[in-house]
Parts: C-alpha cells; sequence; structure tokens
C-alpha cells in the first residue's frame, strides 16, 4: 500500500557492540483531516478522514478538557491576581469574555474584549487564569455559518427563540469575538448547498451543522451493513474494500460537502438517537462528528454515531436553564443570556442535544484558529 500526502515515521536500528536499541524518530506534525490513501491493487484512492492529524490531536485534547470542564465547574483558579480594572470586567456579566484553553499546552487563559481596530479586528487583554496579565493582543478576523433545518417553530419556554437563535447564544458564549452566519436547509430532500457557498468568505473558518440524517443500526439492512460492522466491535472491518463499500452506501438525498473549500472545517452533530443509530452525513468526506456528554462528563444516553470513525469530538451536551427576574439562564456560564424583566424565578426544562455540542465545539475550534501564533 502506497501513502500519499504522508512522511512515514520510521524506526532506525542501532547496533553498539552488540547491543541493539531501538531509537524513535521525533512524529511528524500531520495537518489535514484527509489522508489519501491509493491500494496499489486496483488504484484506487480515498480519503481516511479519521487517520492522525493536527486536528484529530487537537480533538483528543479538546476532548479530555471538555470532561475535566463538566468535573470542575466550581473548582477553577479564582483570578486573584487581576488588576482592578480587569477584575471589574471579569465580574460584569455583559461584559465579552471567555475563558479559553489552549490545546498546544492545556493551560487556561482570560480572553477580554477591549476594543476594535479601524478594519474590524477585536482586541483582547490576555490574563492568565489566576488574572495575572500577560498582553494585549489583535485576534484573527473569523466567521462560523451555522447549518441548519429551517424551523419556524418559537420555543415558548425560551421567550420565544428558535433552535437556531439558542444555538447561536452557545456560539457566542464560547466564542464572542466571532460572526455567526446563519444559513438553511428547507427539508431532509433538500440535498442542494449554493446557498451555503455563497455565504462562505475569505474569513469563514467553519461550518457547525445542527441537523442529522438519522438511521437505525440493523445487521439486516444491505444499505445499513457498512455501518453495523464499523460500529459492532465485534465485526472486523475489511479495510482494503472500505472504498467501494462508501460508494455504494451513499445516498443521493446526501449533502455534497465536497466542493466547500477544504480549509473549512464541518462539523456534524453526531445525533441525538442513541447507541443504536447514526448520522449518514458522518461518513462523508471533510466531515467531523460531534457528540454530547451528561452533566458527569459521561457519553450522554441519547448521542448516537458511538464510533471514533465517525464522532471524533465530544462537548457537553446538558444545560440546566432557569428563568430569573433578569431574564433566562441558559448556558450555565452565570449571566444573563436572554434580557427580560420579570418577576419570576423558576427551574425550566434542560436543553440538551449533540446541537448544542457542536455549536460549543465549532466555536471553540475557531477560538484556537484566531489565537493562534499569539501564545
Amino acid at each position: 500500500m502506497n501513502i500519499n500526502n504522508l512522511q512515514t515515521i520510521s524506526k532506525k536500528l542501532v547496533f553498539l557492540q552488540n547491543k541493539q536499541s531501538i531509537l524513535q524518530t521525533k512524529p511528524n506534525c500531520f495537518r489535514g483531516k484527509n489522508i489519501t490513501l491509493t491500494y496499489a491493487k486496483n488504484g484506487k484512492s480515498f480519503a481516511l478522514p479519521r487517520f492522525i492529524s493536527e486536528e484529530m490531536r487537537e480533538a483528543r485534547i479538546m476532548n479530555k478538557a471538555a470532561i475535566d470542564e463538566i468535573k470542575q465547574r466550581a473548582g477553577f483558579i479564582k483570578p486573584y491576581k487581576a488588576e482592578k480594572e480587569d477584575l471589574v470586567r471579569l465580574e460584569d456579566q455583559s461584559f465579552p469574555k471567555v475563558l479559553w484553553m489552549n490545546p498546544k499546552n492545556g493551560q487556561r487563559y482570560y480572553l477580554l474584549k477591549t476594543g476594535k481596530t479601524a478594519d474590524g479586528k477585536n482586541i483582547v487583554r490576555i490574563l492568565n487564569e489566576d488574572g495575572s496579565f500577560i498582553k494585549e493582543a489583535v485576534l484573527k478576523k473569523k466567521n462560523i455559518i451555522q447549518f441548519e433545518w429551517y424551523d419556524k417553530y418559537k420555543i415558548s419556554d425560551f421567550n420565544n427563540l428558535t433552535h437556531a437563535e439558542i444555538m447561536e447564544l452557545f456560539i457566542k458564549r464560547y466564542n464572542p469575538f466571532i460572526e455567526v452566519k446563519q444559513c438553511y436547509l428547507k427539508n431532509q430532500k433538500d440535498n442542494n448547498i449554493k446557498n451555503l457557498l455563497k455565504q462562505i468568505d475569505e474569513n469563514t473558518a467553519a461550518i457547525s451543522c445542527a441537523f442529522q440524517f438519522s438511521h437505525n443500526i440493523s445487521p439486516t439492512s444491505k444499505l445499513k451493513k457498512l455501518y453495523y460492522k464499523i460500529l459492532n466491535k465485534r465485526v472486523k472491518v475489511n479495510t482494503e474494500n472500505l472504498y467501494s463499500d462508501l460508494l455504494n452506501f451513499r445516498e443521493t438525498k446526501d449533502l455534497n460537502f465536497e466542493a466547500i473549500p477544504p480549509h473549512i472545517r464541518i462539523f456534524v452533530a453526531s445525533g441525538n438517537n442513541g447507541k443504536n443509530a447514526y448520522n449518514s452525513i458522518l461518513a462523508l468526506k471533510n466531515i467531523e462528528g460531534v457528540g454530547s456528554l451528561d452533566l458527569k462528563g459521561k457519553l450522554a444516553h441519547y448521542s448516537a454515531s458511538r464510533n471514533s470513525y465517525f464522532t471524533q469530538h465530544y462537548e457537553r451536551g446538558e444545560f440546566p436553564a432557569f428563568q430569573v427576574p433578569d431574564g433566562f439562564m441558559l448556558t450555565d456560564t452565570n449571566v444573563i443570556d436572554i434580557p427580560l424583566k420579570s418577576d419570576k424565578f423558576k427551574e425550566l426544562k434542560t436543553l440538551h442535544g449533540t446541537s448544542i455540542s457542536v455549536s460549543i465545539r465549532a466555536a471553540k475550534a475557531v477560538l484556537n484558529q484566531m489565537m493562534d501564533g499569539i501564545l
């Protein structure tokens, strides 16, 4: 098997005085989610989207951080070294800020928005987790496109917001420096992405897809047999036949994301129908699946597509919601997400779903891009 676009990590054997030692060369830093593999027997090539890459390394680090955030929600270091003005900003609920985890070193930093440049880029103050000042910086300008079903339904419990508007709240809460655009599909038969392509510009970094083409896992259905093989760990998959299997599996109704420029990351919700279901979009090229964690940091019962071939990212997907006299609190960040004066103080139903998880992961991943080269 010949491997294209990939430098082989080799091992060298050194013999000294009849003693053998194995020296491992330093691993290469792979980039790109789709390493191309070519089989010499038939000359066919296909992308292996879940191969080792910089993005997948980042995913594993961020998955661990997401679990830590859930388990340590009240246990982070207090910013006791913050200057007086920074402390006011940190305590001000309306001030744009976020606690960001740098995937390069695992350290957390406060990013506080202090203004904008003439060309619209955000200026931030960067603090250590203890509040001590590091430096000011200008963030790269980026945007995310929300790609969702067109849904006029307004959720009465949450001030008549739509699903897309609530997902935008989560994106902005985890990345307050991002511009968010919306694009909609009419229904499950709509596989036209022309409108999506029109939304893309030079600053588009990611697409967050909060929808699913859900199927139940079945060993008897020819169409679903490939998924059954991969999701059932007791069944071995013939990798050499994977290319043709995937081609045969694709349905005409599946969205064709291959027209999306390859530098734009496409995050797709793993689906909400549990362990016996999968989202067929996750088999397509350049797609990254995002599943949900519950409030204990475990895989949520509703999170589908439970295999690393389909789902590589995991974020919290359950958020208790409250209505208080100043408005609605949905994102569990101790801030008012939807201002609304009332005399009410009550717990609402818990928001949950992989739509929330994919929104959060897309926001965090793009923030990593915006901070690249700054720390």
